[in-house]
């Protein structure tokens, strides 16, 4: 009876051990689930307000680099097309290395990702 009971109470501990390390690693998971949300949350409003400021430079630097063009070569209409399709270069490519980019981003948010 001796034998019954012992393997009851070893039983009854692995249990009881097993549930507090699946309690354990649910309050882990919760927590990384967490700190995953909020760091991608912030990456997100960065992206937008530092983008967002960039892009107001970027359309004012476009309206002065045409506007100095448009002096240099006493032509409004040819300066700013001028500067239209040096957009468009830098577009096209910013678009054939694109690959490029997102390995890049990849794997600096790789990082964050799958800490250990």
């Amino acid at each position: 009876m001796s034998i019954l009971n012992s393997i009851n109470e070893n039983s009854n501990k692995a249990i009881d051990r097993s549930e507090r390390y699946i309690n354990a690693s649910v309050k882990y998971y919760k927590l990384k689930l967490f700190y995953l949300l909020t760091t991608s949350f912030s990456l997100f409003i960065k992206i937008i307000f530092i983008g967002s400021v960039s892009l107001l430079g970027l359309v004012f630097l476009a309206f002065s680099g045409a506007n100095l063009i448009s002096e240099w070569l006493n032509n409004i209409v040819l300066g700013y097309l001028i500067m239209a399709f040096i957009l468009f270069g830098i577009s096209l490519i910013i678009y054939l290395s694109r690959k490029q980019i997102e390995k890049i981003i990849i794997k600096k948010i790789a990082i964050n990702y799958f800490e250990e």
